[in-house]
């Protein structure tokens, strides 16, 4: 990222005298994904096994939604199934990181399944550090 960030300090004559510092910038790896997906991925990878997944139209995730939140009104109960979570789920959330690309020559440097393989090895070398921490403070 520091190569970027110097790029981003002065301005560059591919830009056509455009300042670049100060600028909001996009940085992913380029690859669509959809919520999930990315975290189903990602929980199989910590070795969790779901049971059968359900999907529905988001159409019918919002009447659904309807009914539970007026259920919810008349018992005086918090909906646990709302139109504000079906449209939270159901959003698409890709960002564009061409500017990037253009102005700072960003390139990514890990591919999405790379960097979620790489994320789930380091985070369960995390959990088995706990452990020993936690085992270790019972045996005291």
């Amino acid at each position: 990222m520091d190569a970027w960030a110097e790029q981003a300090n002065r301005e560059d004559s591919d830009t056509g005298g455009e300042t670049i510092a100060g600028q909001a910038f996009f940085i992913t790896n380029g690859e669509p994904v959809y919520f999930w997906d990315f975290t189903r991925t990602i929980w199989r990878n910590l070795g969790h096994v779901p049971p059968p997944i359900w999907t529905i139209p988001s159409g019918l995730g919002i009447v659904i939604a309807t009914i539970a939140e007026y259920v919810s009104w008349l018992t005086g109960k918090e909906p646990g199934f709302t139109k504000f979570r079906v449209a939270q789920a159901t959003l698409n959330r890709n960002y564009d990181i061409e500017k990037a690309r253009r102005l700072l020559g960003y390139e990514p440097l890990v591919g999405l399944d790379d960097g979620m393989k790489r994320w789930t090895d380091w985070y369960k070398g995390e959990l088995e550090k706990q452990n020993l921490v936690q085992e270790s403070e019972k045996t005291k």
